[in-house]
């Protein structure tokens, strides 16, 4: 019987989460498996530079880096320029709207596009449903800022207000 351990990483837009596990792959399939009482792994990071979700902390650029568990926390890493939007966490789902933090990593610009829809009924398939952009501009000294734009007569069903939250310095 072999043991193969390896990390198991999922890219999903510009986001890496990665776990221990064993990943057997069939055609494009993983079967994951934790491994008990392991507090590090090795990891490989895809090219770019890459930043901790949490803290926003250089993670490393293509390389293999050394990830310890922490209670709780799923390891997870954003690619520079990634833009994550994050809802506050909610007990129950309701109209009402809620204030969204839109984080952003790293020192690269970047553009996100944001759905709305009213949640509830299927007139989206009529096009009722809303896009707003999201930007971050980096300027030639570092600084960064970050805008959302609504289309002129768009509903916003969800979104009460929009703060930023750069994660890299």
């Amino acid at each position: 019987k072999i043991n193969i351990r390896v990390i198991a990483c999922l890219i999903l837009s510009a986001v890496l989460f990665c776990m221990p596990a064993a990943a057997f792959s069939m055609n494009g399939n993983y079967a994951m498996n934790v491994f008990a009482g392991e507090t590090e792994r090795k990891v490989i990071l895809p090219p770019g530079r890459w930043y901790d979700f949490y803290t926003g902390e250089s993670a490393g650029e293509g390389e293999v880096i050394s990830v310890k568990q922490k209670l709780g926390n799923t390891p997870v890493y954003v690619k520079d320029g990634g833009i994550i939007p994050l809802w506050p966490a909610i007990s129950e789902i309701d109209n009402g709207k809620y204030p969204l933090e839109i984080r952003h990593y790293g020192e690269k610009p970047s553009v996100y596009t944001l759905y709305d829809d009213d949640g509830e009924t299927y007139d989206y398939e009529q096009g009722k449903f809303t896009r707003i952009s999201v930007e971050v501009k980096v300027d030639g000294e570092g600084n960064k800022t970050g805008t959302v734009t609504i289309p002129v007569g768009a509903e916003v069903w969800s979104f009460s207000s929009y703060e930023f939250r750069f994660m890299s310095n």
